[in-house]
């Protein structure tokens, strides 16, 4: 991860590059955006995002944990912490 970038930064960037081609850009992004419903990402796209998430913190994100995350700002609590637990 960039010095310069967020954790909400970054994974904004994450969600736009997986979104690609959806009228959203990250800057467009709120906490509260749902990622399947409101983003448009299905099953696949998550598991796509959970895995650039992974490679960009060093993290491991849980399938179980992923499956309950329904909006942008749960995914940004989940990967702060899991950053702080490293």
């Amino acid at each position: 991860m960039s010095e310069n970038k967020t954790v909400s930064e970054t994974i904004k960037q994450i969600i736009e590059n997986e979104l690609l081609g959806l009228p959203f850009t990250k800057e467009h992004y709120k906490s509260d955006h749902k990622i399947k419903d409101d983003l448009g990402t299905d099953s696949l796209g998550c598991v796509c995002i959970a895995i650039e998430i992974e490679k960009e913190f060093g993290i491991l994100v849980d399938d179980s944990e992923m499956e309950l995350i329904q909006t942008v700002g749960e995914l940004i609590e989940m990967v702060e912490k899991s950053i702080v637990n490293k």
